[in-house]
């Protein structure tokens, strides 16, 4: 499967998953940060491309695209060589929950350690939880 990319078609730039270089795109380094069981760190973006990211990863919606989740799933798994992978999770199975009507939450599971993912489309946009 080819790297996701942002909306402007930037190819992605290979990398550690903790340095957000813009040419990398804001899809792929939330990809590459969740594939390293880290929340990604977006603030090297300009706020139009991470505006830009969040309506192609939600759409005109309030709920994260099922095509956009998939994606993401499989992307994580290829970036960890396998052996980090994505399902969905519920609220219930966060320590923490998000007050943010937007949110999904997604189970982590990497080699050593089980994490929750929240995304939203509020600040902060992936944060990354402790399980319940």
């Amino acid at each position: 499967m080819a790297a996701l990319t942002n909306p402007s078609g930037a190819d992605p730039v290979p990398g550690p998953a903790r340095v957000p270089a813009p040419d990398r795109g804001v899809h792929e380094t939330i990809a590459a940060a969740l594939a390293a069981l880290r929340e990604p760190d977006l603030g090297g973006f300009p706020p139009a491309d991470v505006e830009a990211a969040l309506t192609d990863m939600y759409g005109q919606s309030t709920r994260l695209r099922p095509e956009y989740r998939d994606r993401l799933y499989q992307r994580v798994q290829e970036l960890s060589f396998g052996m980090t992978r994505m399902v969905e999770a519920g609220p219930a199975d966060a320590a923490v929950a998000s007050k943010d009507f937007t949110s999904s939450y997604h189970r982590l599971t990497g080699l050593f350690a089980e994490q929750i993912v929240i995304i939203q489309r509020s600040r902060p946009y992936v944060t990354v939880v402790a399980p319940r």
